[in-house]
């Protein structure tokens, strides 16, 4: 790229050639052809002030030659038709003028966009810097959630062995009564497959009465929210009647409303038929105690009566809850014991035949 210098010695010798030549010749026009080459060439911070220079030069020669003329005092009308001779030189200064003031147009236009360039990579860089920052935060979320889904099945399969292990049938319902939860001890249990028992309701996998029964139940704690925790029959995958301990629970969405139920419950047969027998046993022990011809009363440790069938309220003419609490030896002195004898008032046999004598 040329330096400055060059264009303005340049101008200046065309100036020369253009003072020293005929006005006719109109050797100022090539500033003209001059000015689209500098353009090209020269650095757009060097072009006003050579385009300056270019019209300072091309007016010197005109005012030197028109001054010349006055001062040599030459006719009047002379002058005006040298000047008119040079309207070439007025229209290259104009269209060099023009041309400074488009140049200068187009550096303001090439600054603004120059401007809006650097706030427009300004903004960018803000927004890649946000961007990062979000990019980072989502990469820290999706780490943290997917260190918690991990903890999630993990716990859930933990769980569901411990679920296993001891033998717990677990159900999910919907609020309309449809399975949506089966694990595998109650598939078990059924002699189903659980792709089968998901999507089932009560009346599809028992009988109607039983369904029903259930389906009252799963309806009440919906509606209540209370749980229930109850011994209940069962009917078994061979046709058995079974009993088990069932808790149910209702079951909420975020926004608070029943969706559903959750149901637990595990096999209680022996322990329910073990209970039973108990409760029969306890019963015929009971209307044997009851229904005794002789006094049994029933004494713990301290002596102190805990029972008394009916014939010991007869014998002793005390109602039970009179003797219960009492001591044995309030109501019952063994023959034995004379002290205890005349303190009662009772004597032995021997000397009451004596005193009869």
């Amino acid at each position: 790229m040329a330096h400055p210098t060059f264009w303005i010695v340049l101008a200046i010798g065309i100036a020369v050639a253009d003072f020293a030549a005929p006005v006719h010749a109109d050797l100022c026009v090539a500033q003209l052809i001059l000015l689209p080459l500098l353009w090209r060439v020269l650095h757009r911070r060097s072009i006003p002030l050579v385009t300056s220079v270019m019209m300072l030069v091309t007016i010197v020669p005109g005012l030197i030659r028109t001054v010349t003329l006055a001062i040599n005092g030459e006719d009047h009308d002379l002058s005006l038709q040298d000047l008119g001779q040079q309207v070439s030189r007025v229209l290259t200064v104009v269209a060099l003028f023009t041309a400074g003031l488009f140049h200068t147009d187009l550096q303001r236009s090439r600054r603004r966009r120059l401007l809006l360039r650097r706030e427009l990579q300004q903004r960018v860089r803000q927004r890649n810097t946000q961007i990062q920052r979000v990019n980072h935060a989502l990469r820290s979320e999706i780490a943290r959630r997917e260190e918690t889904q991990h903890l999630l099945n993990r716990s859930e399969t933990n769980f569901q062995a411990v679920i296993d292990r001891m033998q717990l049938q677990v159900l999910r319902k919907d609020a309309a009564g449809v399975i949506t939860y089966a694990n595998e001890t109650f598939s078990h249990q059924l002699g189903r497959n659980t792709a089968d028992i998901v999507g089932c309701t009560d009346e599809d996998l028992y009988p109607a009465v039983i369904a029903a029964t259930y389906r009252a139940d799963d309806s009440r704690v919906m509606t209540t929210g209370q749980s229930v925790d109850h011994v209940e029959q069962h009917p078994t995958a061979d046709g058995k009647t079974a009993y088990v301990q069932v808790f149910k629970a209702p079951e909420y969405d975020q926004a608070g409303q029943c969706t559903g139920i959750q149901v637990i419950f595990w096999d209680v047969t022996q322990k329910h038929r073990g209970e039973i027998a108990l409760r029969n046993s306890e019963a015929r022990k009971r209307a044997l105690f009851n229904s005794a011809g002789d006094a049994v009363l029933l004494v713990d440790d301290q002596h102190r009566i805990v029972e008394a069938n009916p014939s010991a309220e007869s014998l002793f003419n005390r109602s039970a809850s009179e003797m219960i609490n009492g001591r044995l030896e309030q109501f019952a002195t063994p023959w034995s014991s004379p002290a205890a004898l005349t303190t009662t008032g009772l004597q032995e046999p021997a000397a009451a035949a004596s005193d009869q004598e």
